[in-house]
């Protein structure tokens, strides 16, 4: 999730237990086939917009779509979404198009669009027109932006420049700034687009869209949170669906959560354990491989341990392997690293490679010949960040405080991770603080209109599901609760590790790519082997 939640550096395109995310047991009989009424009703009555489509890189070209601020006033405030199309050769044989959405909340899928040729299939591609958009309040769509400018922001948001506080004087400063980025974003200048961008708009966007590029029903293709606007969208209008692909699943009851809850969203969606569960995995599989593929024998969890306990201690002057500067690597950093690379289908050698050469600097070793390998930065806010507003983490947190209830004072964050830290000692203050800023004391911008009914749905056709079995981000049982809610699904498990399986495994792209071109989902019960062992390149 935090690649779901647009905080750690990797966005990978290409049996746990979910804490807190069970929906009342009457919405089981709350099965709905069609659009629910006053969601018909809002969207029906906007004009699909005119998209006057501009070259915007190779065979990919954007457009802006307005769209009504607020649903209930389609006639009045107006904003831009910015979209971007790679267009199919085969326009008279294509199938329609495919709205894709990488995640985050806030992750561009105009970006992402534009890498299309290297993410989706050819026959996909052929058969396609392959659409992302930068959702309302984010990337080049009018964005959200809570502060006046990049110095405004540097100043207010300087306690945040860790992705979680571990001393006092950390999460002193930590919670300062997360008080003052609420009470920016929910200023009186910033409140309207900011209470206007629950992942309910975006779908009610999505609906209108879908009809400015003349489909009748949708095709959609959702990473991590995107899964969220699918369930939101599926939930909302069941016979609009044609094809829907939802891989690396949130449960939408867990993001929700209700008015009652004193547990943050980012804890009760279950993905602390989930990273607990998939270092536990990573470790026995290094232990496995033996000393002749694992740097860490002769135990690899105790090694793990070790490492944690001396960072803990006393941050390392430490490059250039892991984090490429000169800056001293932390247990911030540390913890954070795991979690990227746990992320990653072959993450645990690179996992065990940076515990290796952390031991080796505290035991005075020449540090490994094989490094961990850099994959981007475990800081949110970079230098390059501070020289120029970036509106990301406004976008981030706009939506999900926006969509989520949360407790009201920040006293809860720190009960919570203490209670979540039994069984997730690793990461509970890693995902538990993430949602901050959304203690409802500070953050006062809330969206009327938030889509507050079942997400038990039949949809026209059939929705793929696609989960991993040690998802650190979204945990297997995501999925599983969704194949429930959802009752006209397929669930495709992949007995592998990694965040989203979609071009990390074969057996899942193959059948996803299927599903897109026939409308025949996979056979129930189908299981994807895992096809890269975490220490080797194959063991197929």
């Amino acid at each position: 999730m935090r690649a779901m939640l647009a905080r750690t550096a990797v966005v990978i395109l290409g049996a746990i237990v979910a804490l807190g995310a069970v929906p009342p047991v009457q919405a089981e009989a709350a099965v709905h086939t069609k659009s629910v009424a006053k969601e018909k009703k809002r969207v029906d009555r906007v004009a699909a917009p005119s998209l006057s489509w501009t070259s915007c890189g190779s065979n990919v070209a954007c457009a802006y779509a307005s769209l009504p601020l607020d649903y209930d006033s389609p006639k009045g405030a107006k904003i831009n979404v910015l979209l971007a199309r790679y267009r199919s050769p085969s326009q008279t044989t294509r199938l329609g198009t495919l709205f894709f959405n990488p995640g985050g909340p806030g992750v561009s899928g105009v970006d992402a669009v534009k890498q299309a040729s290297s993410y989706f299939s050819a026959n996909v591609l052929k058969y396609y027109d392959i659409v992302g958009f930068d959702p309302r309040g984010t990337g080049g769509s009018t964005a959200l932006q809570c502060f006046s400018d990049a110095s405004a922001m540097r100043a207010a948001m300087s306690g945040l420049q860790i992705d979680f506080p571990q001393t006092h004087a950390q999460k002193v400063a930590f919670k300062a700034s997360a008080k003052k980025l609420a009470k920016a974003c929910s200023s009186k200048s910033n409140k309207q687009l900011a209470s206007s961008m629950s992942t309910s708009e975006v779908a009610r966007d999505l609906d209108v869209l879908r009809r400015a590029v003349g489909d009748s029903k949708l095709n959609y293709f959702g990473l991590s949170y995107g899964t969220y606007i699918g369930e939101v969208y599926a939930a909302m209008f069941p016979d609009r669906v044609r094809t829907m692909v939802l891989d690396g699943l949130v449960d939408p009851y867990g993001w929700r959560g209700s008015s009652s809850t004193s547990t943050p969203v980012t804890l009760r969606l279950g993905a602390a354990a989930a990273s607990q569960t998939a270092l536990n995995v990573a470790l026995s599989a290094c232990a496995a491989a033996g000393a002749d593929h694992c740097p860490i024998m002769p135990d690899p969890a105790a090694a793990f341990k070790r490492a944690a306990a001396s960072l803990k201690k006393t941050s390392i002057a430490y490059s250039p392997f892991v984090l490429q500067t000169s800056e001293r690597f932390t247990y911030n950093d540390f913890i954070s690293w795991t979690v990227q690379f746990l992320e990653l289908p072959d993450g645990a050698e690179r996992l065990a490679n940076m515990v290796a050469e952390v031991l080796a600097v505290f035991d005075g070793q020449p540090r490994p010949s094989k490094p961990a390998g850099h994959v981007g930065t475990s800081q949110r806010f970079s230098p390059a960040t501070f020289s120029a507003y970036d509106t990301s983490d406004d976008g981030y947190y706009a939506v999900m405080c926006s969509d989520s209830a949360n407790p009201r004072n920040q006293s809860a964050w720190t009960s919570a991770v203490a209670q979540y830290a039994s069984s997730a000692p690793s990461f509970a203050a890693y995902w538990g603080y993430a949602s901050l800023p959304c203690g409802t004391a500070s953050w006062k911008a809330k969206d009327e209109d938030a889509y507050s009914g079942s997400f038990y749905a039949r949809t026209a056709n059939p929705v793929l599901l696609v989960g991993n079995y040690y998802d650190p981000a979204t945990p297997y049982a995501n999925a599983v609760s969704v194949k429930r809610y959802l009752t006209n699904s397929v669930l495709l498990a992949n007995a592998a590790a990694g965040h989203t399986a979609y071009g990390q495994s074969n057996c899942v792209t193959t059948a996803v790519d299927n599903y897109l071109l026939s409308l025949k989902p996979p056979a129930a019960g189908t299981v994807c082997a895992q096809e890269l062992s975490l220490f080797t390149k194959s063991i197929k």
